[in-house]
């Protein structure tokens, strides 16, 4: 039985791989919530009685 082996160039950014996914997912969430807070700003910009609700909807776009 042959055991698995990650090439020399792999196996020393191993760490990346574990790390990437993770900040993939953080990335994401503050992205939607940076967005969220531009959106809202636009709209209170615009006079919406409340920004922050009034964008709520958007969340479909970008999340």
């Amino acid at each position: 039985m042959s055991s698995l082996r990650l090439s020399p160039t792999l196996a020393s950014h191993s760490g990346v791989l574990v790390v990437a996914p993770f900040a993939m997912i953080f990335a994401r969430f503050g992205l939607a919530v940076t967005f969220q807070a531009l959106t809202a700003g636009v709209l209170w910009l615009q006079g919406a009685a409340q920004p922050w609700q009034a964008a709520a909807p958007w969340w479909t776009v970008y999340a």
